[in-house]
């Protein structure tokens, strides 16, 4: 990639995450809940089949699917015999780590000032990520950080991913650079696609 490709797909990033978060903004607060609802089922679904120990959710901000009634329902499931981590930024440009957390658990806050778990240091072998914008391939837009990509790449062992967002967030293709990673599933209130 030149340094003109670069900058073309960092100036449609930009212009993507301004548009889409003004999509999701949008949504009626009704709409957002029964399609979070909707994610969760199809995520459940996904968990059941694929049978992860620990499971990386996320809490949600700024209008993102709301997955915590999923993390309720697995901490009670006796028969998937899941356990949960968040992710915590423990330093600006390192990757996450991932606290195990039950959804009764007392927050913590990490070096971005955003909620986290103070459990034990966990591997997830299956993480669920957030997203502004995202394409059939399992590329996401995220909000620029990076974080969940530097993650992906350090990870040691295998690990299966999906990306939630709301089907209005669905674009044909989002701009890829080198150290994008794909995301196994795509998940939205609609269905769940195959990236890989």
């Amino acid at each position: 990639m030149t340094d003109t490709d670069f900058l073309h797909a960092a100036e449609h990033k930009a212009q993507l995450r301004s548009t889409l978060k003004h999509e999701r903004r949008l949504l009626r607060e009704e709409t957002r809940q029964t399609a979070s609802w909707q994610i969760g089922n199809q995520l459940r679904s996904l968990l059941a089949e694929h049978q992860p120990d620990v499971v990386a959710l996320y809490l949600p901000l700024n209008e993102e699917p709301d997955l915590r009634p999923l993390a309720q329902d697995l901490t009670q499931d006796t028969e998937l015999d899941i356990s949960l981590a968040l992710p915590r930024v423990a330093a600006k440009g390192q990757p996450l780590i991932f606290n195990s957390w039950r959804p009764k658990d007392e927050l913590d806050h990490d070096k971005m000032g955003l909620p986290c778990a103070h459990g034990d240091e966990v591997t997830p072998g299956f993480i669920i990520m957030p997203c502004l914008a995202f394409d059939q391939r399992g590329y996401r837009l995220g909000y620029g950080g990076g974080y969940y990509d530097m993650t992906l790449r350090a990870q040691v062992q295998p690990c299966l991913t999906a990306l939630v967002a709301f089907s209005v967030q669905e674009v044909s293709e989002i701009p890829n650079e080198y150290h994008d990673q794909r995301c196994d599933w795509a998940v939205t209130e609609r269905e769940t696609i195959v990236c890989r």
